[in-house]
This record gives structure tokens, sequence and C-alpha cells, in this order.
């Protein structure tokens, strides 16, 4: 039997080769640099990011956000004033009487000098109201010192410092502006204009829709026979894994920290690094490929899969300190690199800006991984007890589990909505979600 000729021959199939394998890794360096560089000009800073500053306006935000300006009401207002002297003459001060018979102010002391604080009561105001505090001199110009906020009997008390004033024989005042809403609700210009803008959106949604729907359909036959498979979960097993998902993601962030508290401790050595770098991946591949065999010839006993199982947890611990590690090493490999590159320097803050972003997201996917993992043990657990023991308790069981699950699920809303509108109160996130999670 005649074999095929060769019609390029191995001298050249060798050559065409390399010259792919040299194209591969020029076009990986092309890519790592305008990425890199991509970076230094879009300026990625992730110091400025962690920045105090920076996590307030993040949070103020995103409450902003949760306090949408739909709609809002007509105002009226209550001016309430009292006199104050900056500067104490030397005889008596004679302070006007406040008409107590409607809202009034009592400023104690009521002579002081500038830059010194004072005590203002305010009585008979609107309640439950808010507004500023103002020093208002000869000259009508307005000076905010704060905000009061009244109670239910429309009291307030305060301490403000007096602006930095020359001293004068006539008597300045102290002012508060009230308000309350008046009248029915309208929709602000905000809300018009975002409701035309999400009008827009909409019908820019539905043509993407439309075109996405075309060329979905003929790639979701493909996969249709994914879809047949029967999958049954009862309600005991749903509720488990509920309730493992927050366990989880708590157990899971709290071993990644204490991880990346070790690898600081490592991080100041760059033998250890360097050396950890190398020793952790190969400990990582070994005990894997003994962990999971491409296949048993034998059932293995339950103490194998015991041990299979605890070597698994001992390697992803390994990579989470893995990862640390390589972040580190890149941190400082970066910033070496780019004080001595030149021209080139982003490249150095490219490899730095990596290293910070896998530290950044170690305990988020740790967390997450963590949730999901202890979510579908659970899970799996529950179906070899619940074949195990009498119907009955599996029923009682189901009732427990599904309400404690309701109850976990309704108060982490809770506790989301109050970090969001910061209620911070007992009743709206223990007492209240609670019950009615569990009914």
């Amino acid at each position: 039997m005649l074999e095929p000729s060769d019609p390029l021959g191995p001298e050249k199939r060798t050559r065409k080769g390399l010259y792919r394998t040299l194209l591969t890794i020029v076009g990986v360096w092309i890519a790592i640099i305008i990425f890199a560089y991509g970076f230094e000009v879009t300026q990625v800073d992730l110091e400025e990011t962690r920045s105090e500053r920076r996590q307030t306006q993040l949070i103020r935000i995103i409450r902003a956000l949760a306090r949408p300006e739909i709609i809002d009401y007509e105002q009226e207002e209550f001016l309430v004033t009292a006199p104050i002297l900056v500067g104490c003459p030397d005889g008596d001060l004679n302070v006007p009487e406040p008409d107590t018979s409607g809202p009034y102010m009592v400023v104690s002391p009521a002579c002081a000098g500038p830059e010194e604080m004072v005590t203002v009561e305010g009585f008979n105001l609107q309640p439950n109201t808010q507004g500023p505090i103002n020093f208002i001199p000869p000259s009508g110009v307005t000076l905010q010192l704060g905000n009061i906020q009244t109670d239910e009997q429309g009291h307030f008390i305060t301490e403000v410092e007096l602006p930095n004033r020359s001293p004068l024989p006539e008597f300045q005042e102290i002012q508060t502006i009230t308000r309350r809403d008046v009248g029915l609700p309208f929709f602000t210009v905000t809300a018009k204009d975002t409701w035309g803008k999400i009008i827009e959106t909409v019908f820019m949604a539905f043509l993407a829709t439309v075109l996405g729907v075309a060329l979905g359909v003929p790639l979701s036959f493909f996969a249709a026979r994914n879809l047949m498979v029967d999958v049954k979960s009862s309600v005991a097993r749903v509720s488990l894994s509920i309730i493992a998902w927050p366990v989880g993601i708590v157990i899971g962030a709290a071993i990644a920290r204490y991880i990346g508290e070790v690898s600081t401790m490592l991080s100041d050595n760059p033998v250890l690094s360097i050396g950890g770098l190398v020793v952790l991946p190969a400990f990582m591949w070994g005990t894997t490929r003994w962990a999971i065999p491409p296949e048993d010839e034998v059932q293995p006993s339950s103490a194998v899969r015991l041990g299979r199982f605890a070597v698994l947890a001992v390697s992803a611990l390994a990579l989470i300190l893995t990862l640390y590690l390589l972040s580190g090493v890149m941190l400082v490999a970066g910033n070496w690199l780019a004080d001595r590159l030149g021209t080139f320097a982003f490249l150095g803050d490219f490899i730095a800006d990596i290293g910070d972003i896998v530290g950044m997201l170690i305990v988020l996917v740790t967390a997450i991984v963590s949730g999901g993992f202890l979510s579908s043990v659970v899970g799996r657990g529950w179906v070899q007890v619940s074949a195990a023991i009498s119907e009955t308790v599996v029923q009682i069981s189901t009732y427990i589990l599904a309400a404690l699950a309701g109850a976990i699920l309704f108060m982490v809303i809770a506790l989301v909505l109050n970090w969001l509108y910061q209620t911070d109160t007992s009743l709206t996130n223990v007492f209240i979600p609670i019950p009615m999670g569990s009914m």
C-alpha cells in the first residue's frame, strides 16, 4: 500500500510551525502592550478608588440612587429669629423677651465673642421638621451655622459657633428656617425627563431584543437537549440551599481574609513569595491529580472519598494563597518596572494594576464560590438524609427549614434596605422581616 506523499516536507512543516508560534507570541505581546497603554491613558488608579473620600462619595451615590427624585411637594416655610450680640458690653445687657405664644428661640448666652460657642434652643416650632440655622448680620447676608431637627413637640437644642465678625453694639440675629410639605405631590422635572429617556431606552431594548432573538433562536435548537433533563428539587433542599448561601459567603470571606494576613507576612520576604509561587502550583497539580483521577477501576471507599475531599480543600486554600502571593509579586514587580522603563513605564503600571485587581477580587470570588459550594453540598446531603428517615420527619423538617429559609431571606433583604435607607431599627431589620419570611 502506497503512503500519501507530503507536499511540504518535514522541514517546511517545522518552519511553518515555528512561524506560527512566533506570530502567536508577538500577538500576545502586542495585546498586552495595548491593554497596558490603555490603563495608562485612562489613568487607572486603584489607590484613589480605595481612598476614604472616594469611598464616601460612592456610598453617598448608592444611597442617593435609593432615593430617586420622582415626586415633590409645595413647601411652606417657617422663619424664627432670636437676638444675639457679638461682643459683650461692660454694663447690663437688656435682651428683648421672646413672644412665647408662638414659635420662638432662646440663645444662651445672649452675647459672645467671635468664634465662640452658643446654645440655641427652639420651642413651639413645626414638629418633625428640619432646616438650616443661620447668622444674619446687619448687612443681611445669610451665614449658615448648621442644621436643626425638631422633635415631635417642635423642640430642638443645638450648639453653634458664631462667625468671625467684628463686635457691634447692636443686636444681630440667629435665624432658623423649617419647611413642611403641603398640598398634593407632583412629578419633578427630573422624573419627567427620566421618563422620556426610559421610553427611549425601552424601544432601543425592543429593537435589540428582536435582533437578538433572530440570532438566538437557531442556536437554542442546538442547546435544547440540555434543557430537556428532568430536574426536581424538594422544598427542603431549596430551603437548605438558601440557608447555606449566606453562611458559606461569610465563611469564605473569613477564610480569604485570614489567608490574606498570612500572605502579607510572606510577601515581606521576596524569596518566600517567589518560592511560594513555584512550590504551591506544583503542590496543587500533584494533589489535584491524586484527588481527581481519570477513572476509578473500583468504587472508592468512604475513607478514600473523604481523603480526596480534604486534599481538594487544602488545594483550594493553597490556590487562594497563591493568588495573594501573585498579586503581591505583580505589585512589587510592576512598580519596580515602572520606575525603570522610562517611556514604557505604563507596562509596569499595567502589571501592578492587574496584581492589585487580583488582590481586590480574591475575597469576593472566594465568598461567592464558598456560598455556592456549601449550598450544593448541603442540598446533596439532604437527598441522602431524607432517603434514610421517615416521611413524617421529612415533612416536619421541610416546614421548619422553609420557615427558617424565608426568615433568613427576608432579613437579608431588610439589612440591604437598611444599609441603603439607614433606618437602623431592630423593628424593621429583625422583628418584622423574620416573622414575615417564616410564614
